[in-house]
């Protein structure tokens, strides 16, 4: 698996180890001893693992992972997070709308990229509220494409 993760490959190889090896991949994601670019792979196949399983395991490396301590620990949060938003968790807002106030403008965009991923409308309130203070153009854009996902007509 960790070779697999190594290789340039895309979304339907990422997607054929979720289905594979759920667990291997959250051990390849929380070995330290594995490569960045490998336990990045892993975080970001977990979001085609569309299970309470994932979930969980995605929404505990976030809480553990924040704040990040180094750039590597920052790299694999804003995989994580953005894994999550494809999940479609049901926790989603509770686990990544607080890193909308990360001291990292790049952990704040994937937080936006998340919960419009989610689509979830509780995202709605913490992403208004972010973009009434955000200072970054990059950021502000992606909470208000964020907000047109959670706000639509469904």
């Amino acid at each position: 698996v960790e070779a697999a993760l190594g290789k340039a490959g895309g979304a339907a190889a990422l997607a054929r180890l979720a289905a594979t090896a759920q667990g291997t991949l959250m051990a390849i994601a929380s070995d330290r001893a594995a490569t960045e670019t490998v336990r990045s792979r892993a975080l970001s196949a977990l979001a085609y693992a569309r299970n309470l399983r994932a979930q969980t395991f995605l929404e505990n490396f976030i809480v553990g992972k924040t704040p990040p301590f180094d750039a590597t620990d920052r790299v694999l949060l804003r995989h994580a997070v953005v894994a999550l938003g494809w999940q479609g968790d049901p926790r989603l807002v509770e686990t990544v709308a607080p890193l909308l106030d990360n001291a990292d403008s790049d952990v704040r965009l994937d937080a936006a990229i998340a919960l419009g991923l989610g689509r979830g409308r509780s995202a709605e309130a913490p992403l208004r509220a972010r973009l009434a203070t955000e200072t970054d153009g990059a950021v502000r854009r992606q909470i208000e494409a964020s907000l047109k996902a959670v706000t639509a007509p469904r």
